[in-house]
């Protein structure tokens, strides 16, 4: 895994070090991806929670854009799933995910987090808007930013980057006006991991 350092602290997902399974432990990395900005990668730091892949980041008030491996994934199922939150949710998103993981009966508890049906309409082509359906509500039912194909910034025969240059919900643009937010990031149709391959990042600035 690429720019990844360990925190052993309180983080904003609000859990001691050792009380989580770290994780190298469980095999688990940030879905693999690389953020940049500015031409730049960012590093990833893991964020110890009980959910084990959490993270978080630094950034400046701009865009950035998210590149993740075609590796394992099927070319006809390929997608990438995303909700920008509140940055006060991050323990709430914790808790949702961890209660979808201990009681989902379902083969794919990708279909509770990201419901069938509820991603975000877009025109057709590059989509570079992230929008937000609730910010303030850790729902796992509310819309969702479907990324596949046309919708990437990039596509190349190994990856595909999706560029985020602002988010809109109501009222709220946290990257543009340089405010803490949370990102949930899914993976579909590619190799999945010993849990769900949903990653909570934490976005900071300075």
């Amino acid at each position: 895994m690429r720019n990844i350092q360990k925190a052993c602290l309180i983080t904003v997902f609000a859990v001691f070090c050792g009380s989580a399974m770290a994780q190298e432990e469980l095999g688990l990395t940030v879905l693999d991806l690389t953020i940049t900005q500015d031409g730049a990668p960012v590093t990833i730091t893991a964020a110890p929670s009980d959910w084990p892949l959490s993270f978080s980041i630094s950034i400046g008030p701009r865009p950035l854009s998210i590149t993740l491996p075609l590796a394992g994934c099927k070319p006809d199922l390929e997608a990438t799933y995303v909700r920008a939150y509140d940055y006060d949710l991050a323990g709430d998103l914790v808790s949702a995910l961890v209660n979808v993981r201990d009681t989902s009966r379902v083969d794919d508890p990708m279909e509770i987090t990201f419901t069938p049906g509820s991603g975000f309409a877009a025109e057709a082509g590059v989509q570079r808007v992230l929008y937000a359906d609730d910010p303030t509500s850790a729902r796992l039912d509310q819309g969702f930013n479907y990324f596949f194909a046309e919708r990437y910034a990039e596509v190349t025969a190994d990856t595909v980057t999706l560029t985020i240059d602002r988010i809109e919900g109501p009222g709220w643009d946290p990257l543009t006006a340089g405010v803490p937010f949370i990102l949930m990031v899914g993976r579909a149709g590619c190799s999945e991991f010993p849990a769900m391959p949903v990653s909570l990042i934490a976005v900071n600035f300075g």
